[in-house]
């Protein structure tokens, strides 16, 4: 009997530590999973943020792209628009003083000459555009260093605005050979002013560009 006590004790103990086994199995079990749910969240976790970093890269790279690709039809703009500026200034550089005494001479200008004079005196802020007042501007000693020393930075969208009506409305007026068979002083100051519309427009299209670049 005292061995079938004993043996009995011994398959009690046993199935005591098989259940606690069972019980420690089971929590153990059930924080491996918990920690495979979590390892699978952080690599899933750090995959999207991969992706997401590999996006952002990709979308750095394609503006960048843009913005160069931007840069450079502005630079050949700028290429193309300022040895025609320098050109039109060494022209006005050269007129005789001749040439604007004949001008100044006139009862009454022609239709061509009193256009570009006008258009001059408009980038110049001069606001009056009557004939007398071109006579004057055209009696300075020091007209043409007030034309080449014209900042066409200065040039605001209001008075491109102006001046491009008027070469619209005009073009006859600033025709290089339609100018030039007018009056060899108005022919330089036609180019002049148009070469200086036209970089106006390049720089306007610059200033964002280089807003951006900073």
């Amino acid at each position: 009997l005292f061995k079938l006590d004993t043996a009995s004790e011994v398959v009690n103990d046993l199935r005591t530590n098989a259940a606690k086994q069972e019980k420690d199995l089971r929590v153990a079990q059930a924080a491996a999973d918990r920690a495979m749910e979590e390892i699978s969240k952080a690599i899933s976790s750090s995959t999207e943020r991969r992706n997401e970093v590999g996006e952002v890269k990709r979308t750095v790279a394609e503006n960048e792209e843009k913005t160069m690709q931007r840069k450079r039809e502005i630079e050949s703009e700028l290429a193309e628009i300022q040895p025609i500026l320098e050109s039109a200034k060494t022209a006005v550089g050269g007129i005789k003083a001749e040439h604007l005494n004949e001008i100044r001479s006139l009862t009454a200008p022609p239709e061509a000459i009193a256009d570009v004079l006008a258009a001059v005196l408009m980038m110049l802020g001069v606001q009056d555009l009557s004939w007398q007042s071109m006579k004057k501007f055209l009696s300075n000693r020091g007209v043409k260093e007030d034309i080449l020393n014209f900042d066409a930075k200065r040039i605001s969208g209001d008075l491109r605005k102006s001046v491009a009506k008027l070469l619209k409305k005009k073009p006859a007026s600033f025709d290089d050979a339609t100018i030039q068979r007018v009056s060899i002083a108005a022919a330089p100051m036609a180019a002049w002013v148009k070469a200086n519309i036209r970089y106006s427009l390049v720089m306007e299209k610059i200033e964002p560009l280089q807003s951006e670049l900073q």
